[in-house]
C-alpha cells in the first residue's frame, strides 16, 4: 500500500508540470512578447535588490559573500539582456506573421 500511495504521489507532483507543458505548446503568439517584458521587469527589480544587498554587505565587510553576488548578479544581467533581444526577436516575427495574414 505505501508504495502505490509514493506512486501516486509522485504522479501528483508531475502532473502541474505536465499542466504547464501543454499550456506552453497552446501559447497565443502575440502574448509571448509581453510575458518577455514582465520576465524581463521581474529579473530587473531582482537586480536593484540585490545590487543593494551587495552594498550592504560591501559596507559591513563581507567581501566573499559580496563578491559571490555580484558574479551571480552579471550572470542575471547577461539573462536579462539576451531576453530583451529575444523579445525584440518576437516582435519583429510577429509583425511578419502579420504582414503575412494581411
Amino acid at each position: 500500500m505505501a508504495n502505490r500511495d509514493a506512486a501516486a504521489f509522485k504522479v501528483s507532483l508531475a502532473a502541474p508540470a505536465l499542466y504547464r507543458c501543454q499550456r506552453i505548446t497552446d501559447y497565443d503568439p502575440s502574448t509571448a512578447s509581453h510575458r518577455l517584458g514582465q520576465l524581463q521587469e521581474r529579473k530587473d527589480s531582482q537586480g536593484q535588490i540585490t545590487r543593494r544587498d551587495i552594498a550592504t554587505l560591501l559596507h559591513d565587510g563581507h567581501t566573499g559573500l559580496a563578491r559571490a553576488k555580484a558574479h551571480k548578479l552579471m550572470q542575471e544581467d547577461r539573462t536579462g539582456d539576451l531576453l530583451e533581444v529575444l523579445e525584440m526577436c518576437v516582435g519583429v516575427v510577429l509583425e511578419h506573421m502579420d504582414g503575412l495574414d494581411a
